[in-house]
């Protein structure tokens, strides 16, 4: 199993069997994972029936997993920390524990319930986002040898063996909430056994050759045009610029909220006067608002207005960074006098945005009137 996220396993065991269960499924899951990246390695908390009992039950036990949850950061530019919570008793026992807690489908956490002789692992919550599917399936194969685990899944697309379009939505950073309508759709196309078509920006920063049985990918928008099914747009940039011919309305247009926005401005800058001259940066090559995913500056400008606004209005997360943090990808950005003397570096917007996405694309950026913008682009 390919990991994007740093796993944070939270194992409840009622019974001594059933820890038995867990202790097995711990030093299966660390073999499986250990020649996986450092920064993806995964972390384990095991709840014993000792434990459970010192600390009060169950139910306490799960109110503190929620809680430090809830405390986790969720930016979608650091590694998430995605929390399994794996339970070996009764579904029933594990429903009443989660009912409290669940609020979201688009937020809960992935929960998987093992009987304790692990004959069935059973996807219960977050099958897709939280990825208990995928993870379902890890257990069943990890604990084959000793309990033969048979996994249950049971949601529509996945029984149908394609992946849910929420899945390729979350890889290309497209926001998950305000398109609830459009994942029910494309997700229903999908369980009736239609192939979506997919056309992707070549601006899209993408590691490698996306691939993904749920969507067949076009290179040229006159053969997507054609397809037969459900058609999706993912973009970066405004489609007219760069699809041709046109789209027709019968297309769904989904921004990738990859667009890294590096920058720095003078003291007290109107925000009209910010807005407009960022809006010109974008049009040079073609960006759309709409694609911006994270604003980034020195941390000089954690409280400047005009920032604060447009974090709050585009509703994505505004990062600072200290002078130490920015100074040694200055070296890459020509600057001047008047931001060295101000802030101790030479330049703020290419080593904000290049910090967090190391793209070339950094090294090209818009200077204006009292503002500077450098895009860049997060690779997928």
């Amino acid at each position: 199993m390919n990991l994007d996220h740093k796993p944070h396993f939270v194992f409840f065991a009622l019974t001594e069997k059933g820890h038995q269960v867990t202790t097995a499924l711990e030093v299966s899951l660390k073999l499986h994972f250990e020649d996986c990246d450092d920064t993806f390695q995964p972390t384990y908390k095991v709840y014993s029936p000792i434990e459970l009992k010192a600390l009060g039950g169950l139910g306490k036990a799960v109110d503190q997993t929620f809680e430090n949850i809830a405390l986790a950061s969720h930016s979608a530019y650091e590694i998430q920390n995605q929390t399994i919570l794996v339970f070996t008793c009764a579904v029933g026992i594990a429903v009443r524990m989660l009912a409290p807690h669940i609020k979201d489908k688009l937020k809960d956490p992935a929960c998987i319930v093992l009987d304790d002789h692990a004959r069935f692992a059973i996807s219960l919550l977050s099958g897709h986002i939280g990825k208990a599917n995928a993870y379902t399936t890890l257990f069943s194969e990890c604990l084959k040898r000793s309990y033969q685990t048979t996994p249950v899944i049971t949601t529509a697309t996945d029984i149908r063996g394609v992946q849910g379009f929420e899945e390729v939505m979350s890889f290309f950073k497209i926001n998950l909430e305000k398109n609830r309508h459009a994942i029910k759709v494309l997700n229903a196309a999908l369980a009736d056994n239609q192939m979506i078509g997919l056309l992707l920006d070549p601006m899209l920063r993408i590691s490698k050759p996306y691939e993904s049985n749920a969507v067949t990918i076009y290179e040229e928008s006159s053969a997507f045009f054609e397809h037969i099914g459900p058609k999706v747009i993912i973009t970066l940039r405004k489609p007219e610029l760069w699809i041709n011919p046109l789209y027709d309305d019968d297309c769904s247009i989904f921004y990738s909220h990859s667009l890294v926005v590096g920058t720095g401005c003078r003291k007290e800058l109107p925000f009209e006067d910010y807005f407009r001259q960022l809006l010109e940066a974008l049009s040079t090559d073609g960006f759309s608002i709409q694609a911006i995913g994270v604003l980034s500056s020195i941390a000089l400008k954690a409280n400047e207005n005009c920032l604060l606004i447009l974090s709050e209005a585009l509703e994505v997360p505004f990062l600072t960074h200290s002078t130490a943090q920015l100074a040694p990808f200055t070296k890459f950005f020509e600057g001047s006098d008047f931001v060295e003397k101000t802030t101790g570096i030479r330049a703020i917007a290419g080593p904000s945005a290049y910090i967090l996405c190391e793209d070339e694309l950094t090294f090209k950026p818009f200077k204006k009137e009292k503002c500077t913008f450098s895009f860049g682009r997060i690779e997928l």
